[in-house]
């Protein structure tokens, strides 16, 4: 049976090391550019290098996330990016700009090319467009359930990548454009902010009514964890469990590696394993409580994290008496120790550090069973509920748990000391075998060496990351070795181990160039998208063919794939394969960024590609004429000239969570926050799409950019018909202003 990889995160090296001392079969991390946590402290060159030589010395694989969106000026770098890090040896990359994946699939296949969740593979096709293209793994959706893994998984060759435990977007990953929208900080481009965190009011607006008087955290998810059900995940011969946390402390990485590594490790060895602690073990570093997830169908009302405190930790019990002689009576169902952090369960966060614990007598102590007493400042009212958020003593223990080798790898030993001939060692690993020789095997004069004690000689490997698992010695009686030389011996074959497990025969490559694409630009046409039969009826009595409706526009996520029209928007990966003989309209969703990304779509089929709606007008037209000026031939572009963005789509529905699922489509609703109100709606799937709030209207960039596309789209979401005659009567005035 083949294990399933368990793939950890990598903040920094203690991070790694954290990782692989307790028990991670492979590590991920971010360098210093191109990945989607530009805020972690991330790896420097030198780190990398550290890096990649600390795991291939232990047999653990080294995936690189180069998991961001990369804009057109950056090209030439990001391929000098990705030289460097084939150069150093890395085993694998893990991508989401579709230009990047194509260019390293066509140059560097003897990497691991696995495809980020950012990609948003959410169903069999998606993997199978995948697939065809030759890349090796896909991490999927975190949206995904255990039927439409093992469905992928039946029906594919491509390696399975799923996220077992960490934090959740509530957002499909790569589609969420509420940061970049807000703040300019874009979640593709490894600068989210995290508004999905903050507070937000869900207003009724067709009767006017707030439906949560206080603001909530209503977007805010709770943590992935699927030790409970992860059986499940195995027995469908998942091919990788992945544990999300790259801005984690590696106490954190320490823990939940360890915790996931036991189970496997029972799980394959066929033992029982006491899950009770190890979920216990969970709940002591930081969690905003977990969730199962849509991978196990958990309850939406039950994902929603809603706390106003980020870690919720382990409750340990309840204030018995609010003010004991001045000191505040916690009644304990588990241990207290000095140097705690615990919080109150109070609407105004409350959290006190134990540097000081009292006993039932009021006197100092560094340990509490039943009941402890403590001196605060606030008043915490009787029968307030305590939780642990930092347990000082267990976080002590992860802490001495790196870096160590506590994972070793399995070495078998053969020696062979014959009498007059040189003592002689072989050493086995994985598909290694190391023959090393020493002195000449004597005659003993008295005192002469048994197995034993070669035995423990050889054996001495406790600064190594190896044990013995098979010994087998050949050797005359009554044999004389000097210890010095056993010794030798073993450091000698250890050394030559470590050259070949870090040897490097990898040499720049020369890059292949692109073939040419023969492709012509189309006239200049109006484009549009529309949300209601009624607009769409509009349009086509206005005498307009090119329409974006339900019968010809893809979904970005959660297809049926039952369209049935010569032309297809495709707005998500999957759609590329399922419709790969009709005529193909890139749609923004594909978050097409660069010029490769540009050449790889037309190369697929697409007859036009509309560029993300990240970009601005001006990097719109240089990417026009980047292409032009690589290829030396016009490309088909879109323009989106007016929109009204939709920033996130989720599974996740906050009118669920406040009573209004089945009245979603009987009122209008909004989001608020602090400054905007963002309309949202559910579709027939019961998924949520949050709009921007205002509409991005591009029209009077018209005149400068027509020049350079096939396409202007105008999309229509409650504009009414009138609107919509003005908006195409403007749209019409621009097109004939002339540009000089």
């Amino acid at each position: 049976m083949k294990k399933s990889e368990l793939l950890a995160p990598a903040g920094d090296l203690n991070s790694l090391y954290s990782a692989i001392s307790n028990g991670a079969t492979s590590v991920y991390f971010g360098g210093s550019s191109f990945n989607a946590r530009m805020y972690a402290n991330n790896f420097t060159d030198e780190d990398i290098i550290k890096a990649i030589e600390y795991a291939h010395k232990r047999n653990v694989k080294v995936f690189v996330t180069l998991n961001i969106l990369i804009k057109d000026d950056e090209i030439n770098e990001v391929k000098e990016y990705i030289k460097k890090l084939y150069l150093f040896n890395i085993d694998g990359l893990i991508i989401q700009d579709y230009g990047v994946l194509n260019f390293i699939l066509e140059n560097y296949n003897d990497l691991i090319i696995s495809c980020s969740t950012q990609t948003t593979i959410d169903d069999l096709e998606g993997a199978l467009f995948f697939q065809e293209k030759g890349v090796n793994r896909v991490v999927l959706a975190r949206e995904c359930s255990l039927e439409t893994i093992k469905k992928i998984k039946e029906n594919t060759n491509i390696e399975i990548e799923a996220f077992a435990h960490g934090a959740l977007c509530v957002c499909y990953s790569g589609q969420c454009l509420l940061s970049n929208y807000i703040g300019g900080r874009s979640g593709n481009r490894g600068k989210c902010a995290q508004p999905c965190r903050k507070t937000y009011t869900l207003i009724n607006k067709t009767q006017n009514i707030k439906l949560n008087k206080t603001p909530e955290y209503l977007l805010s998810l709770k943590d992935l964890k699927t030790l409970d059900n992860l059986n499940e995940l195995l027995k469908i011969n998942i091919d990788s469990l992945k544990i999300e946390g790259r801005m984690k402390n590696p106490e954190y990485v320490a823990n939940v590696t360890s915790s996931y590594k036991k189970y496997l490790d029972s799980y394959y060895n066929n033992k029982e394993i006491d899950l009770k602690l190890l979920n216990e073990n969970l709940e002591k570093t930081y969690s905003r409580t977990f969730t199962k997830g849509y991978i196990f169908k958990e309850n939406i009302k039950d994902m929603n994290a809603n706390k106003r405190v980020s870690n919720v930790g382990t409750l340990i019990g309840k204030v018995t008496n609010a003010n004991y002689k001045g000191y505040v009576e916690i009644t304990l169902n588990k241990e207290l120790n000095q140097n705690d952090i615990i919080r109150f369960n109070l609407d105004n966060e409350v959290t006190s550090k134990l540097t000081k614990l009292f006993d039932s007598n009021l006197k100092l102590t560094n340990k509490c069973i039943k009941k402890a007493y403590i001196k605060i400042q606030e008043k915490i009212p009787l029968n307030t509920l305590v939780f642990k958020t930092y347990d000082y003593n267990y976080d002590l223990d992860l802490k001495k748990s790196f870096p160590k080798d506590n994972y070793k790898n399995p070495i078998d030993i053969k020696i062979k000391a014959l009498i007059s001939y040189p003592l002689e060692l072989t050493l086995t690993y994985l598909n290694y075998k190391i023959n090393v020789k020493s002195n000449i095997v004597e005659k003993a004069s008295s005192y002469p060496l048994t197995k034993e004690k070669i035995y423990n000689q050889i054996n001495k490997l406790n600064d190594t990351p190896y044990y013995i698992n098979n010994f087998d010695i050949e050797m005359d009686d009554n044999i004389y070795i000097n210890i010095k030389d056993l010794n030798e011996l073993r450091r000698n074959a250890l050394t030559k181990l470590e050259s070949k497990l870090l040897l490097n025969n990898r040499k720049e490559k020369e890059l292949k160039e692109l073939s040419y694409l023969n492709l012509s630009k189309e006239e200049l046409k109006l484009t549009f998208k529309v949300h209601t039969l009624e607009q769409f009826n509009y349009l086509k009595s206005l005498g307009y063919e090119d329409i974006y409706f339900t019968h010809n526009s893809s979904e970005k996520v959660n297809n049926n794939y039952n369209l049935n029209s010569n032309l297809i928007l495709i707005k998500n990966y999957g759609s590329l394969f399922k419709y790969k003989e009709k005529e193909l309209i890139i749609d923004y969703s594909l978050n097409v960024f660069n010029h490769l990304s540009m050449y790889y779509l037309y190369k697929e089929g697409a007859k036009r590609i509309t560029p993300s709606l990240e970009l601005s007008t001006l990097e719109y037209i240089n990417l026009y004429k980047n292409y032009e000026k690589e290829f030396n031939y016009s490309p088909s572009l879109e323009f989106a000239a007016y929109t009204r963005q939709e920033l996130m789509i989720s599974k996740f529905c906050p009118l669920n969570c406040l009573g209004q699922c089945g009245k979603c489509h009987l009122n209008e609703y909004e989001l608020k926050d602090d400054y905007t109100s963002f309309p949202i709606y559910t579709d027939n799937k019961c998924q949520m799409h949050l709009l921007a709030d205002k509409v991005t209207n591009k029209i009077k960039d018209i005149p400068k950019i027509k020049e350079y596309s096939s396409a202007i789209r105008l999309e229509f979401y409650n504009e009414t018909l009138e609107e919509i005659k003005k908006i195409i009567d403007e749209v019409n005035h621009q097109l004939s202003i002339k540009v000089y």
